[in-house]
């Protein structure tokens, strides 16, 4: 009877024993075999990921060779310190923000008197206290002041670009120091018209485009976008002066200016370099030292937690795939709207978002679907032809101020400037059509034919929307000589104490 005991005990033992491998056999079928399916799929995945790249890669290699990163850096001047146009610009940025200490204060850039300088129209002079502000600022800062009048003396750049492990992190300080740039060179060059300085003025606008120009050849997308306003302010900035100086010297160079900076206004140079650069940010994402949360954590797509979980855990074999769909898509783009002539690129925008948004592998590549979404967008193709249509603009109103200075009238008709004052007449790049004159009670208005488009909106201030026609969206003004520099206009906003001269 007693023997019968330990016989029970390893009985239940047993039992115990061969409960656990029962319960572990079902725990490696239920959760082991999945994961080793799912990885043998991933790995199947991701080795078909890597042939889609490769064909991709081979027909890039053979359509553009130069398209890497380093490609496009290699070719990049090399300009001497002393000769910089990006030096001078950095020293003249540190005079009003010196490292390691507090910017300066500048009542120019108070609200009241912002406000006021949009309330006047482009033909009427500033307050004498408004002026007085903008000297006493320049007054706290010689070493810039003198720094931006040589500016023009400048014509050469170069910024070598060296990328982060995260490309999207790396800090471009030279786009830092354009937004000091462009407040200072704004401002220099509204107070010579101000003050009558006409040549000084002039030689501002040539550095407004001088800069649109150097941006414009920087490898970056951002610096495209910083070339297009620095020639928009160049432009407004002519408008100014021509609603300031009725005999009006230099016609000829300003007008050669503009044209010539029609190129670079179109160049695709901007989206190569941001193929190549968001291409080694998939380097990064390849070899670990940037990570999927680094890139989407605060841009879940489609606000979808659980689908960015998804794609979390499963990148480890989509990035191939990934990067083979974003380099493929930014070719399209490159080949089928930035290789066309600026006034199908509109059209042939809309046509690739369309296309986008159709392409079911585009979401489940979670780098390519938020990369595109931003830099091959109709509202950026908007900006360069906006930029290209003022720029027409502009060409085609200088040329009629050249012509009102020879025949003492307006022409008629756009015909009477060619050949003399306009080789040819440029077409308006948002619709294909010949750009319009309209005379006003006071000027004459060069303008885009284009009315409604989503993503342009008519001026609101003074400053821009005075002497515009109705409707009219996108245009460049002229005053008769009677109506320019015209006095003051009364104010009620109280502008910043600027003293005494």
């Amino acid at each position: 009877m007693p023997s019968s005991i330990p016989g029970r005990k390893v009985s239940a033992w047993r039992v115990l024993m061969r409960t656990m491998r029962v319960l572990l056999l079902s725990l490696v079928i239920l959760v082991g075999l999945p994961v080793l399916a799912w990885w043998i799929v991933g790995l199947v995945l991701r080795s078909q990921g890597r042939q889609e790249l490769h064909s991709v890669l081979v027909e890039l290699e053979q359509k553009d060779p130069a398209w890497t990163w380093e490609r496009l850096q290699v070719d990049r001047p090399a300009v001497p310190a002393e000769q910089n146009f990006f030096e001078m610009i950095q020293r003249i940025a540190r005079q009003v923000r010196p490292v390691g200490q507090i910017p300066r204060t500048l009542h120019s850039q108070e609200h009241a008197w912002q406000e006021y300088r949009q309330s006047v129209p482009p033909n009427h002079r500033w307050l004498p206290q408004a002026v007085t502000v903008v000297r006493r600022d320049f007054q706290t800062l010689p070493e810039a002041l003198t720094l931006l009048r040589s500016l023009k003396k400048y014509p050469q750049g170069s910024v070598q670009i060296t990328l982060d492990a995260n490309p999207l992190a790396t800090r471009l300080e030279f786009l830092d120091h354009w937004a000091t740039l462009s407040t200072l060179l704004d401002l220099e060059s509204q107070l010579a018209i101000q003050e009558g300085d006409f040549p000084r003025a002039v030689g501002h606008i040539q550095t407004f485009f001088q800069s649109s120009r150097l941006f414009g050849e920087t490898p970056v997308l951002i610096g495209h976008l910083v070339a297009l306003s620095s020639h928009r302010m160049g432009l407004k900035t002519v408008e100014q002066w021509l609603a300031h100086d009725t005999a009006a010297e230099q016609l000829d160079q300003v007008q050669r200016w503009i044209e010539q900076d029609n190129s670079h206004l179109t160049s695709d140079l901007a989206w190569r370099a941001e193929r190549a650069a968001i291409n080694e940010l998939f380097t990064a994402l390849e070899n670990g030292s940037v990570t999927l949360e680094e890139l989407l954590s605060h841009d879940i797509p489609n606000g979808d937690w659980y689908l960015y979980q998804w794609l979390r855990w499963t990148y480890w074999y989509r990035v191939p795939r990934d990067r083979a769909t974003y380099l493929r898509w930014m070719s399209r783009w490159l080949e089928e709207v930035m290789s066309r002539p600026v006034e199908e690129r509109l059209a042939a925008a809309k046509a690739f978002e369309q296309s986008l948004q159709s392409d079911l592998q585009v979401p489940a590549a979670p780098v390519t679907f938020v990369m595109l979404r931003y830099i091959t967008s109709t509202r950026v193709m908007v900006s360069q032809v906006q930029a290209v249509a003022l720029n027409r603009c502009a060409q085609v109103a200088v040329a009629c101020e050249r012509f009102r200075q020879k025949h003492q009238r307006w022409p008629k008709q756009l015909d009477e400037l060619t050949p003399e004052f306009l080789a040819q007449l440029p077409v308006d790049p948002f619709t294909g059509q010949p750009l319009l004159m309209t005379q006003t009670a006071n000027g004459l208005v060069i303008h885009s034919p284009v009315q409604q488009l989503e993503g342009l909106r008519r001026p609101e201030h003074p400053r821009e929307a005075a002497g515009l026609p109705e409707g009219v969206l996108v245009g460049f003004r002229l005053w008769n000589p009677e109506h320019r520099r015209q006095p003051p206009l009364p104010t009620q906003l109280q502008l910043p104490e600027g003293g005494n001269d």
